[in-house]
């Protein structure tokens, strides 16, 4: 399951642990990065190397999000680091606030139903679990000629041919594969003047 990054005020730190168990429970692999009531006022110099590597190990990054968070220059300045590291972001509504969240990805209230909200966390986190794999899934390498067989490298210049056309109505050239010449090509010309046979 996907990593998650839990950005949390440290006087939220009882509901933080209880999400982070949750996580656990449901088979995702939590982190929190342990802070002080100072430390979320700006002087948080020390927890940076920890945070950055966090949050770039993390495939999704989660705010637990009440007028705690939304005071904590330290729990601001974690959002930008996911935003600006185009991280998929969580906002869970912990508590009724006005924090911008607008540009968060997915949004869950918990304000008004726990269960409701549950029900909605599980669906969101099973969202954010597809686009994950679509965008870390490489795309496959398109097949190099070198590394096609003769028959492919054929069947590839066959299908070329038929929009090949001389410039003269009474003469066709075709492009053939060596290998392929006395097994798949045929082709009907023009009695007047011979195939012209050009060797890749």
């Amino acid at each position: 399951m996907a990593r998650i990054f839990i950005s949390y005020s440290s006087r939220d730190e009882r509901a933080a642990l209880g999400l982070q168990s949750w996580l656990r429970e449901h088979a995702y692999e939590p982190s929190m990065v342990p802070r002080t009531k100072k430390q979320e006022q700006g002087d948080f110099d020390n927890l940076q190397a920890d945070l950055q590597t966090s949050i770039g190990d993390a495939e999704l990054v989660l705010l637990l999000v009440t007028p705690f968070w939304q005071a904590s220059d330290l729990c601001q300045w974690e959002k930008k680091e996911a935003v600006s590291r185009h991280k998929p972001i969580l906002a869970i509504l912990e508590a009724p606030t006005s924090a911008n969240i607008t540009d968060c990805d997915f949004v869950v209230d918990m304000t008004k139903n726990r269960d409701v909200g549950l029900a909605d966390l599980k669906d969101s986190l099973q969202r954010s679990q597809v686009r994950i794999r679509r965008t870390t899934q490489p795309e496959p390498e398109p097949e190099r000629e070198s590394n096609q067989t003769p028959a492919r490298q054929s069947a590839r210049i066959h299908k070329k041919l038929l929009s090949y056309k001389a410039q003269s109505s009474s003469i066709m050239i075709a492009v053939i594969h060596p290998a392929a010449i006395a097994k798949r090509c045929r082709y009907a010309l023009p009695s007047a003047k011979p195939p012209m046979l050009i060797a890749p």
